[in-house]
């Protein structure tokens, strides 16, 4: 990879699901289907929270931390705070070692950086890139008419949603 990745984009990747989800497995080799990534936390504490994740036979909810690496959940201290307990899955572009809660359970991890869409990263690091007033503008010339009116559909929908 020829650029940085951050945690930002890693959280969007998981909450849109822009990645490869088939036959996933925890880093133990257990089987992970996801029911629903959760909601993005933006207060203190683990990165999704109300995740709806089947690992194994069993059926979790709970929240979800990202990292880049496995090893930044003990660079963040998480091992030593409570709001982290209720953590199902631990989710990283790279996985390199277990980690556990504060009581000691180890946290099932799922390693996505074999799974990640070249195609998403690509145009992320195009968009970072971009000096322009809007980064995407050179994406609207792609859209067909019906996309773009769905577009502004939609825009203008959010824009309201937001007024009231």
């Amino acid at each position: 990879m020829t650029f940085k990745l951050n945690e930002d984009l890693l959280q969007y990747i998981w909450e849109k699901q822009l990645f490869d989800t088939k036959t996933l497995k925890t880093t133990g080799g257990t089987d992970i289907q996801v029911a629903s990534p959760g909601t993005l936390n933006t207060t203190d504490g683990p990165d999704f929270k109300n995740a709806k994740i089947k690992i194994g036979k069993i059926y979790h909810c709970g929240s979800v931390e990202i990292h880049i690496n496995s090893s930044d959940w003990n660079a963040h201290s998480h091992q030593n705070n409570k709001n982290y307990n209720n953590v199902i899955l631990h989710v990283c572009y790279n996985v390199t070692s277990q980690i556990y809660r504060e009581d000691g359970t180890p946290i099932p991890a799922l390693n996505t950086g074999n799974r990640l869409s070249q195609k998403v990263l690509v145009r992320y690091q195009n968009l970072m890139k971009n000096q322009s007033f809007v980064p995407c503008s050179a994406f609207i010339k792609s859209l067909n008419d019906i996309d773009k009116s769905a577009w502004i559909q939609r825009m203008a929908i959010e824009r309201i949603e937001e007024i009231c």
